[in-house]
């Protein structure tokens, strides 16, 4: 508004800059929640990682253990692999209150 009362801007500038202005404000203010939609959309992978080195480890364990180390071991790699899920992580963690109820 200083700048239109003081003759140095015409109006229809100003409606555009304070456009511009609002803009710039919309994108900053979605930046956080960008990044984390980035993060959860990668979770699923280091799941997936997760069980392939699980089972790697099971399999390279097969000859020298027992079936009780085998199956723990595999119990592993599963934990490994749930433990990435978007929506497990938000039913673990200390706000899992207010996080959404998985579907069944």
């Amino acid at each position: 508004m200083r700048l239109m009362v003081g003759g140095n801007l015409d109006p229809n500038e100003l409606e555009a800059l304070l456009d511009y202005e609002l803009e710039t404000h919309h994108k900053e203010a979605h930046e956080p929640a960008h990044a984390v939609q980035g993060v959860a959309d990668a979770l699923p992978g280091f799941g997936i990682v997760a069980a392939v080195l699980g089972i790697v480890n099971t399999m390279a364990a097969v000859a020298d253990s027992t079936s009780a180390e085998l199956g723990a071991k595999v119990g592993a790699a599963l934990v490994g692999t749930l433990s990435w899920h978007p929506r497990l992580l938000a039913s673990s963690s200390p706000t899992a209150s207010s996080a959404p109820s998985p579907r069944p």
